[in-house]
């Protein structure tokens, strides 16, 4: 099975946690112990799950429940900045491309 298949057949509440997951991991504040290409790399690869989420879902209704989930996420840390929002721009572009894209 691929990574979209996967996606494809979960459930809305598994799918819901799925996503959480993600924006926790985006995120997550870089360890003592983690590199900057590692923190870099973990970050990306959130956004670009995310991103796939919402075109690997197999029901359209679901589909449009998730989309606007993510692009809320992707618009808030695409474009806005403030206390809660303090990220570097590498990862403000990387989100503005994908909510552009979904």
């Amino acid at each position: 099975p691929t990574v979209k298949s996967l996606l494809a057949h979960l459930e809305p509440v598994v799918m819901k946690e799925y996503i959480e997951q993600l924006k926790k991991e985006f995120l997550r504040l870089p360890q003592s112990g983690d590199d900057k290409q590692g923190t870099k790399k973990r970050r990306i690869w959130a956004i670009d799950s995310l991103y796939a989420v919402t075109k690997n879902t197999s029901d359209p209704k679901e589909r449009s429940k998730i989309a606007l989930q993510v692009s809320r996420f992707l618009m808030q840390y695409g474009f806005f900045k403030g206390n809660k929002t303090n990220i570097k721009e590498v990862y403000r572009k990387h989100c503005a491309m994908r909510l552009f894209s979904i």
